[in-house]
């Protein structure tokens, strides 16, 4: 029976990926359990704009990039009342929504360092 596979995402003020996201100790954690570093290259603010703005900002995103990893919090009420109308949208315009993540948006996959993290790590 294969295990599951864990992702950690790190928590970045306000979505800025910058030094201090991890530290070397974080690293070698991450790296010795078995671990997949994730990052994002689209953030939207949903967790301060609870009146549905964020909807505006996610599309914008989607629009920008070649593949999308959004960052979405499930805030209740407020972001995730606006939800539907968000995924409504990405569908509409054709967007598809996959499981897989962009390759260099994962810098530790299963524990192996395939990309630098020295810009994070303060």
């Amino acid at each position: 029976l294969e295990s599951a596979d864990r992702y950690f995402r790190p928590s970045a003020g306000g979505g800025v990926l910058a030094p201090g996201v991890l530290n070397r100790e974080a690293v070698e954690h991450l790296c010795s359990a078995g671990y997949s570093l994730v990052l994002w290259n689209a953030i939207c603010e949903d967790w301060a704009r609870p009146d549905g703005s964020w909807v505006e900002l996610a599309l914008a995103e989607i629009e920008r990039h070649d593949w999308t990893l959004l960052v979405l919090h499930d805030i209740r009420g407020g972001a995730m009342d606006h939800l539907p109308r968000f995924l409504d949208e990405v569908q509409a315009r054709g967007v598809e929504i996959v499981a897989e993540m962009p390759p260099d948006l994962v810098p530790i996959d299963r524990g192996e360092l395939v990309h630098p993290v020295d810009d994070l790590v303060a």
